[in-house]
């Protein structure tokens, strides 16, 4: 640990301007001078997980659950670093004697669980570049990357492997296919092709002795990670030894880890930002489990395994806080007026540096059970967390609750809130220690320095930031200039105490026919927690005044209501139902003016979607953020049918709150 690490900032002021002739950047107080640029005094991850493997080597490390034959799960049942080490270096030797080494790329096809791990640190021993594959994206996209990468190899799951034997592949560039689990069968187009195939165990036996670590260089590529593709074909980004160890510093030196920390691991591994969290606390000797692969049982997984980090991203952290509100609107009057009396006595007592231990038990205890009773952090991050969800999580279950943003192309990291910033909330917190930031003029959203230097697009450059996107020098060339310099696309806005808050992506931010600017990003976080909301998805028009939305209601609690009301309980018969509609709307209006929106900013129009939209449907990516380009091909009839209806409020000029 450095000397800034055992330090933190003053909440008042949290970045101070570096200047270098071009304006305002910004630094976290701890780095003025010097951005953070090691990992615990290693410039590569290769020399700080291999150290950190045989430091903690009696600690638990990885675990998991096994389906047992009465049908439930087991407890968690864990590696130590020890066994680890030896599973990574087993494999790594196999993997060699397969003739697999720096020369080519390896691919990582799978679900979150152990051989995951192995297989990326097996890469690591070997100085191989590892290409992680997100086991929920189509398989077009499985064979662009396969193509576009030139991998040499890849290592697939169970699961993987029968999506992946379905399709006939072109798999003339692979050498290689490594399956986890027994290899029952092989497709004929695998069997006429030249790769080599071989279960996960049968790799591990392979080497008659141990082979040798490739030393690494900081310069080396440590993983190419594709990006989810919100906007078109996946970009390769280009990420080094250093990038990676200098993103989990700044992790480290922001959240104090230990031994005794526990991680549930269920956002997508070949996620930069899951990535990130899990690295971090192999480095310290935490320990992770993995969740069971389906969402019905992560709530289980999580009870089963009493974890102290709690990772997610606003779409679930919303979802919890709207089932929450939805159950108190059904409560009794008595029930409702004591949670909101125990709720703002204790918020008032945190605002004022106290706590306000007699409604834990009383009320609060059931919240920390459902999480496992250890939860001490919660940590959001891929998209802007509402202020109001974020209060609510910091109340209900005593936790620290932060909120990050980065990008694929800072290794998940370039701003978090502080843990010393205990009110923290509506913005994502100074630069991490290895990178500066600046906002630059954005004039066709008219954010212009002359007129307001504290807006404009973010720009990155640090230790941590990729140094190009593969074999596309015009797309790096757009975005990531000659001096370091990298263009986000997101828009931003510098706070008086040095913090950052995200406004939305230059992209979807759109003006009205009236003139006014709409950030549907920032609203569509707004109008989830609306009652009976589900999902959302806002369209403008710039011939219009006013904004439409597709809503995908929340079906439990729809058919609850309906059940009620003596209505239906078929989803789709009540998403065809004008009352239904009308009923939808009125809570989006409801929530429009709890959070003080002006008149503009509310769907004037909506469409009722009874099925949700998923990451297999192709309309979201696997960190769950929309497609939008997809939206709005999809729904493009529709918006033009909601153009067309009268507006919901009855106006026929501009929307007034």
């Amino acid at each position: 640990m450095t000397e800034s690490s055992t330090r933190d900032v003053n909440i008042d002021l949290q970045s101070v301007h570096y200047y270098r002739g071009e304006g305002p950047v910004h630094r976290l107080a701890l780095h003025p001078e010097k951005l953070l640029d090691n990992l615990l005094g290693r410039r590569t991850v290769q020399g700080a997980i291999f150290d950190a493997l045989r430091k903690n080597k009696a600690n638990r490390s990885l675990g998991s659950r096994r389906l047992q034959p009465d049908g439930t799960w087991s407890g968690y049942e864990y590696l130590t670093y020890g066994e680890l080490e030896r599973e990574v270096v087993n494999f790594a030797s196999g993997m060699s004697s397969l003739k697999l080494n720096s020369t080519g790329m390896v691919g990582i096809y799978s679900e979150n669980r152990l051989e995951w791990i192995v297989s990326v640190l097996a890469c690591c021993y070997l100085n191989i570049t590892f290409v992680p594959l997100y086991d929920s994206v189509a398989q077009d996209t499985i064979q662009y990357i396969i193509d576009h990468s030139g991998m040499s190899a890849i290592v697939l799951s169970e699961k993987t492997w029968e999506e992946f034997a379905s399709q006939k592949h072109d798999v003339s560039k692979l050498s290689v296919l490594i399956k986890m689990g027994r290899l029952e069968s092989v497709p004929e187009f695998l069997k006429s092709s030249r790769t080599k195939i071989h279960e996960y165990e049968e790799v591990k036996r392979m080497a008659g002795s141990i082979h040798p670590m490739v030393q690494s260089s900081p310069e080396d590529l440590f993983t190419l990670l594709y990006t989810s593709g919100t906007s078109g074909e996946p970009k390769g980004v280009m990420l080094t030894e250093s990038n990676a160890a200098c993103s989990i510093a700044g992790c480290l030196e922001l959240i104090k880890l230990s031994q005794s920390d526990v991680h549930i691991s269920y956002l997508p591994l070949a996620h930069s930002y899951e990535m990130v969290c899990m690295l971090s606390g192999l480095l310290v000797g935490a320990s992770a489990g993995f969740w069971r692969g389906d969402i019905n049982g992560l709530l289980d997984d999580i009870q089963a395994l009493r974890p102290t980090i709690l990772v997610g991203v606003p779409r679930v952290f919303d979802r919890i806080y709207g089932r929450i509100m939805c159950g108190l609107e059904e409560a009794s009057r008595v029930k409702r007026a004591l949670f909101s009396y125990a709720y703002d006595s204790k918020r008032r007592a945190e605002q004022m540096g106290g706590a306000s231990s007699i409604w834990e038990g009383v009320i609060f205890k059931r919240f920390k059970d459902l999480l496992g009773k250890r939860v001490r952090m919660i940590v959001s991050g891929s998209a802007p967390l509402n202020p109001k969800v974020q209060e609510f999580l910091r109340v209900v279950t005593g936790a620290t609750v932060i909120q990050g943003y980065g990008l694929t192309e800072t290794f998940a990291l370039v701003c978090v809130q502080r843990i010393c910033d205990k009110k923290a909330t509506g913005h994502v917190g100074p630069p991490i220690g290895t990178v500066e930031v600046k906002l630059v003029d954005v004039p066709e959203l008219g954010y212009v320095s002359s007129v307001d230097q504290h807006r404009g697009e973010v720009c990155v450059r640090g230790t941590n930031v990729f140094v190009g996107y593969y074999k596309d020098e015009a797309k790096t060339s757009d975005v990531l200039e000659p001096d370091g310099w990298f263009h986000t696309g997101d828009v931003g806005e510098w706070l008086p105490n040095g913090t950052l808050r995200i406004i939305d992506r230059k992209k979807n931010i759109f003006k009205l026919s009236q003139g006014e600017y709409v950030a549907v990003d920032n609203l569509e976080s707004v109008f989830s927690q609306a009652r009976f909301v589900g999902q959302i998805y806002i369209h403008g028009d710039s011939m219009s005044d006013y904004l439409v939305a597709i809503v995908v209601p929340d079906a439990e609690a729809l058919v609850g209501w309906a059940e009620l009301a003596g209505m239906s309980k078929d989803v789709r018969r009540l998403c065809a139902d004008t009352k239904v509609k009308i009923l939808i709307y009125e809570e989006l209006c409801k929530v429009a003016k709890e959070n003080q929106l002006h008149g503009y900013q509310i769907p004037r129009q909506i469409y009722l979607e009874p099925d949700p939209w998923t990451v297999e449907s192709g309309v979201l990516t696997p960190s769950l953020k929309t497609k939008r380009f997809v939206m709005r091909k999809m729904y493009e009839a529709v918006f033009k049918e909601l153009y067309r209806l009268p507006r919901l409020d009855g106006s026929n000029g501009r929307a007034k709150l």
